[in-house]
Formats: structure tokens, C-alpha cells, sequence
């Protein structure tokens, strides 16, 4: 009896912490703010950009951000969900119009809404001159053509739903920002129109309107689909490979870290390219958004002789914020050796020893001369660049044209010439909403001070289908450039 009693207890005592973590997960979205602490956590994030960022309000005055900020302020009456609140403030944000500047949309909210069966817009899309076209069909609906306009989604416009999923991704430029919203548009359409089982669309193609009625797919059913259709189940910072007649070698270079990494790819990739007598090398960035700029130095010390720079100036904004993230990044062990170490670094200096609120200019940078490689490339170079090229890897293009390094083909970057970077994350007290904030500045080499990206020498324009520029397109080109 005893025995029984005990077991019984322990199931009891089991249901009850299930339901407990059970509703612990759903909290995040079912948890209710106070006026008070959504208005704490507004001027919170705001004293922290101010603090962090060089020049906060160089793209969009600060008397436009007030009125914005007032209003929303204004508006905080009722208390509000943690999700409602993100949704508010990330316009705000947003039209500060930097970038490497922003508020993320709170992810639990949507981990528990998939997994209570959440179904996903079943289709990838691309933006192209403001119209939403289809690009993959992650659905087993065959009546989906790829290309096809999408004119509407649930009876509103896409031109709507554009505008309005525009004000949650901040950029510089209108193409990338286009970019941005292009990638997350099935997770904006739940995070700003709630839940559909189904979607109708009105698309046109080829001036034929129709509407298609698509179910939605579950969680897993979007990662099988887009596994399937994936060639490499995940993403490779760096790739190389051959063309079939041998004419070329590519180089893809989709993320710039891994830099111990990178050093000994290059090693093996040029002593390929020279033992196979290959004349002609494609780096593909058009999937690139940036990272470490240091390895822009370790791939133009493989493809030039010429002397060259990266940047003109970095200037670093001193604030609390940045001084404590540099320090919680630095290894225990190591922490007594920091402040030593930073009198003689130009670079570290600002984060222990000057006073907040300076910008400090920590380099001013010398031209560089390429390091001597047993295997330099001797042939032509080709750089393949797209609207998402941006931050680091618009750096790497900007320098690659500036001192002629070779042939850019493809689209204007998504970065601009003087900009904001390397971000300081945060996280809202009361909400736990993440942000993250520029606080430098980088005037990259020989650029003016234009609002647009590095300009390709040969433009390719993005196709209204799903086929993307291939190498065989850029070695058709580079043929027709040498018979010219």
C-alpha cells in the first residue's frame, strides 16, 4: 500500500512539472508588460544606441526619430505581449536605416507556434524592381510556375504586404533591404498576419492572371523540402571546384570566418590552379554578407602583386556597452594581460583606457603590400557579386575594383562605402528582446561618400525565373569579352 501510495506521488509529482515546463514554454507569448516596463525598455534600447553608436542618426535626422519615438511612446496605454511590442518598435528602428542596426523578432514565439503545427507559406520568393515573383515551390502542388508575379496573398496586395515587411529589416539600400525581406518573407507573413492553414494567391504569368489555392506545410515538411532541393545540406564558408572543360577555376566564398581555415583551402586551391595550368579564376561573393575582414588579405595576397588597402579609416565609438562586450570576450586567463596588452594596441586601446562618449580613430591604414606565394595566380580574375553581397565582402569588391584586380560581373552591392559596423549585441531588461548596434564606422578605400554600392563593371540583371546566373553564363561572357 505504502509502495503504491509513493508510486502514484511520483506520477502525480511528474504531471505536474510536465505542465509546469509545458507552460513555461508558452509564456514567452502568453506573458503580459506593463505600460511601465515597455516604456523602460523603449528608453532603455534607445540610451544604449545613442551610447553605442558613432553617429546614430546619419541617415534619418534625429527630430524624424523623436516623432516616431513620442508616438509609440504615446501609444504604450495597455499592457502588451512581448511579441506586440517587438512588432512596434522594429519600425522604429529600422528607419534608422543602418544596416548593422536593428531589433530581432523574438524567435520563441514562432518555435512554439510550429510546434503546436504552425503551417508555413510554401514558397521562396524573389523581389525584383519592387514585384514578388515565385522562386522555389517547396510544396507538392504541380500548378505552381516557377516566375510567376504573386499579385496578391489572402485577398492583400503584395504591394502591401511589401511595404509593410519593409519596415523590419533594416539596410542602407533599397535592394538589399528588398534582399532581406525576400529571405524572410514565409516567416514575416505569420509574424505580421497571423496563422493560415491555407493561402490563396492571385498570381500573373506571362499575362495570364490565376488564383491557386496552396495548403501550408508544416516545420518539417519546409526542412525535407528545402533539404531535397539543396545540392549541400548546409552552407560552406568557402568551395572550390573546376569547370567541366578545365577553362576555370570558382571559388565560392559565402562567409567570411574559419580564417586558420581559409589560409590552407587557398594554399590547396592555387596549388591546383597552378598544377592544372588554369588561366582563368571566378571568386563568387553574391551569396556573401560579410564577416572577417582580415581574409580579404589572405585571398589578394594569392591573386595580385599590386599594392592595395581595404580601408581608408576605422573609427571606433568608446561607450560602456562596447567596453563591457569586448571584455566578456576575452578569456579569463588572459584578463590580467589585457589592459598591459592594450597601451601598445591601437586597436584595443579605446576599451580600456579612453573615456566613453569619444570616437576614436584606431587605424588609419598603409598601403599593403601581397605576400610572395610560390602559387600566385598569373591569370585573369573574376568577381561575381549580387544586391546580398554586403559588409565585409562589399569591402572585399570595393577594393577588388578600386586598384583593378580583375573583372566584377553581376549586380551593384548591398553595402555602402562609408558605413557602420561591427555590431554590439543587447538585450531589453523587461522583454529579453535582442538588439544589436554598429559602433564603427569604416571609410573603405578610395570611396566617396555615395549612397550606393560597388558597381560591377558587366551588369547582370536578376531573371524573373528561378535560374540564377550559372558559371557556364559568366565563362560565355568572358569568351565573348576575349573575341571582342
Amino acid at each position: 500500500m505504502t509502495m503504491r501510495l509513493g508510486i502514484s506521488m511520483k506520477i502525480l509529482l511528474l504531471i505536474v512539472i510536465f505542465a509546469f515546463y509545458t507552460h513555461g514554454q508558452d509564456s514567452s507569448s502568453t506573458i503580459l508588460f506593463s505600460p511601465t516596463q515597455l516604456k523602460d525598455d523603449l528608453n532603455y534600447l534607445f540610451d544604449n544606441l545613442e551610447q553605442i553608436h558613432p553617429d546614430l542618426y546619419h541617415y534619418t535626422a534625429k527630430s524624424d526619430i523623436d516623432v516616431l519615438r513620442r508616438e509609440i511612446n504615446d501609444s504604450l496605454l495597455e499592457p502588451m505581449t512581448r511579441l506586440d511590442y517587438a512588432l512596434k518598435i522594429i519600425p522604429l528602428v529600422t528607419a534608422l536605416n543602418d544596416g548593422h542596426t536593428g531589433i530581432l523578432l523574438p524567435r520563441e514565439e514562432r518555435s512554439v507556434a510550429l510546434n503546436k503545427g504552425l503551417k508555413i507559406f510554401p514558397i521562396l520568393v524573389k523581389i525584383i524592381d519592387g514585384s514578388v515573383y515565385t522562386k522555389t515551390n517547396l510544396s507538392s502542388d504541380s500548378s505552381i510556375v516557377i516566375g510567376s508575379e504573386i499579385e496578391a496573398i489572402n485577398g492583400t496586395s503584395v504591394e502591401l504586404i511589401l511595404n509593410r515587411m519593409r519596415a523590419y529589416y533594416s539596410a542602407e539600400l533599397g535592394h538589399f533591404r528588398d534582399i532581406r525581406v525576400a529571405g524572410g518573407f514565409h516567416r514575416l507573413l505569420w509574424y505580421l498576419y497571423g496563422p493560415h492553414d491555407n493561402f490563396v494567391l492571385e498570381v500573373k504569368n506571362n499575362g495570364r492572371s490565376d488564383t491557386l489555392n496552396l495548403r501550408g506545410i508544416t516545420a518539417s515538411e519546409f526542412d525535407a523540402a528545402i533539404s531535397n532541393r539543396s545540392h549541400r545540406k548546409t552552407v560552406e564558408p568557402f568551395h572550390f571546384y573546376k569547370t567541366h572543360d578545365n577553362s576555370a577555376g570558382v571559388i565560392e566564398f559565402n562567409i567570411m570566418y574559419k580564417k586558420s581555415q581559409f589560409r590552407k583551402f587557398l594554399d590547396s586551391t592555387f596549388a591546383v590552379m597552378k598544377s592544372d595550368s588554369i588561366q582563368n579564376l571566378i571568386v563568387d561573393i553574391r551569396k556573401n554578407g560579410g564577416g572577417n575582414s582580415d581574409l580579404i588579405h589572405d585571398l589578394f595576397d594569392y591573386i595580385t602583386d599590386k599594392p592595395y588597402k581595404i580601408f581608408d579609416t576605422t573609427k571606433v565609438k568608446v561607450s560602456k556597452g562596447a567596453k563591457d562586450y569586448v571584455k566578456r570576450n576575452i578569456k579569463w586567463y588572459f584578463y590580467p594581460l589585457a589592459y598591459p596588452v592594450a597601451l601598445f594596441v591601437p586597436q584595443a586601446r579605446p576599451y580600456f583606457y579612453m573615456k566613453n562618449g569619444l570616437l576614436s580613430t584606431v587605424t588609419v591604414e598603409k598601403i599593403r603590400k601581397p605576400k610572395v606565394k610560390k602559387a600566385k595566380f598569373k591569370g585573369e580574375t573574376f568577381l561575381l557579386t549580387s544586391h546580398y553581397t554586403f559588409s565585409s565582402a562589399n569591402a572585399l569588391a570595393n577594393s577588388f575594383k578600386s586598384y583593378n584586380l580583375g573583372t566584377i560581373i553581376g549586380e551593384e552591392t548591398g553595402g555602402v562605402l562609408t558605413a557602420y559596423g561591427d555590431i554590439i549585441r543587447f538585450q531589453l531588461p523587461n522583454t529579453k528582446i535582442d538588439g544589436y548596434c554598429s559602433h564603427k564606422v569604416f571609410i573603405h578605400a578610395n570611396s566617396k561618400n555615395l549612397m550606393q554600392g560597388v558597381l560591377p563593371d558587366i551588369p547582370i540583371h536578376q531573371s524573373i525565373d528561378a535560374r540564377d546566373m550559372t558559371v557556364d553564363d559568366v565563362m560565355h561572357l568572358i569568351d565573348e569579352r576575349a573575341s571582342e
